[in-house]
């Protein structure tokens, strides 16, 4: 009777569990907010102002692609030894979706290798990709939630495309 009880409480606890682990039809939102213990890699953007931001933290406004949020940038400084911001000004970290950078085109290789040739090299940001959802394992190595000992098989791939902005 024990076993029987025991397997019952197991399989009863198993199926609530799999209900309540996002699927594709699941939104963004339920996936990130998921109780269950899933993890997924959006790309990470530079964007002006020395301002890094993952996917799900920008938009599309016009040809560019912006923070949702504003952010705060220093612009005043005390002088010395102590040196801290004085004053800070909101802005939206930005970057056009299209356009060209300057890119190392060349090594002089060697022992102290250097760049010896720029070129304008065109880009242009991908605004919508296929990002593959995975069952997170406990632990981990080196603390890194994404890293391949962290995570199981992927229960699923899901496109992510980056909103307009409001």
């Amino acid at each position: 009777m024990k076993k029987l009880l025991l397997l019952l409480f197991v399989l009863t606890s198993a199926s609530v569990f799999a209900g309540n682990m996002p699927t594709v039809d699941s939104s963004w939102e339920e996936i990130r907010t998921s109780r269950n213990r899933v993890i997924f890699e959006l790309p990470q953007y530079n964007l002006s102002h020395g301002w890094y931001m993952r996917a799900g933290s920008v938009c599309i406004d016009g040809e560019d692609l912006r923070s949702i949020k504003k952010v705060q940038k220093c612009v005043r400084w005390s002088g010395g030894r102590n040196e801290r911001c004085l004053e800070f000004k909101e802005i939206y970290p930005s970057k056009k979706i299209e356009g060209t950078r300057n890119t190392c085109t060349r090594w002089s290789g060697g022992r102290n290798d250097r760049c010896t040739r720029y070129e304008e090299i065109p880009y242009k940001i991908t605004t919508e990709f296929n990002v593959k959802v995975y069952r997170r394992r406990s632990g981990g190595r080196d603390g890194d939630d994404y890293d391949a000992s962290s995570r199981f098989k992927p229960l699923f791939g899901k496109m992510f495309s980056i909103p307009q902005c409001d």
